[in-house]
């Protein structure tokens, strides 16, 4: 097996395991996860992620566009990596649960305040922006409205709420690159109005999903 190939098993396995939760690990993920010690807790990958908005800032505010963008894909890897390492280490719990979300919508949100003013439009900005306010507080009221109800609710975001997440990564991404690069900016646009879009399909099929579920009880 050449180096690339290797590569590209490594990169498939962890987004089998991230995105369609397949919860056994590889040869390859297992190798990856035994680089982080078993006495380092899960939420503290977790917390790095919102730490690195500073340095990440910092490296906007001095113009160190690679330190940027090495950093932003640092926090989207530690996105990953904090949920393998949690379920590899046993280390999976209800904080850790609401703490990665929160923390992945804190980034979103903080770093489209930092670079998207001036080169995307304020649309787009505030609707992302309301759009996961909107997610937090669905989660918030869904608990006791479904423990009052008892209507069951699936764990987790589905399949729809995964891939607006990783496309709002690629839009922000794609927005890094492109700060100077009018094109790059209009197809940052485009990607985010896309997330929003399979946004709303994930909440509909979420709530839906759930009301079929309470029929049940």
């Amino acid at each position: 097996m050449t180096m690339t190939e290797k590569s590209q098993g490594n990169l498939g396995a962890l987004f089998n395991y991230w995105f369609l939760k397949i919860r056994k690990p590889t040869a390859q993920l297992t190798e990856l996860i035994r680089i982080i010690p078993a006495w380092v807790p899960a939420n503290l990958i977790t917390l790095f992620r919102a730490l690195l908005l500073v340095p990440v800032y910092l490296a906007y505010a001095h113009q160190s566009w690679g330190w940027m963008i090495g950093l932003y894909l640092l926090a989207w890897f530690t996105d990953v990596l904090d949920g393998l390492h949690a379920r590899y280490r046993g280390q999976i719990s209800k904080f850790g649960k609401l703490l990665d979300p929160v923390v992945d919508k804190i980034f979103v949100v903080s770093l489209l305040l930092i670079v998207a003013p001036g080169r995307l439009s304020i649309y787009v900005i505030w609707t992302t922006i309301a759009l996961e306010i909107a997610i937090v507080l669905m989660a918030v009221l869904l608990g006791p409205f479904s423990r009052f109800f008892k209507i069951k609710l699936q764990a987790g975001a589905n399949i729809w709420g995964k891939l607006k997440m990783l496309l709002q990564g690629l839009a922000l991404t794609v927005l890094l690159i492109g700060l100077s690069t009018g094109w790059l900016q209009v197809t940052a646009e485009v990607i985010f109005w896309c997330a929003f879009i399979l946004a709303v399909v994930s909440i509909v099929i979420y709530i839906r999903s759930a009301h079929k579920e309470g029929a049940k009880v």
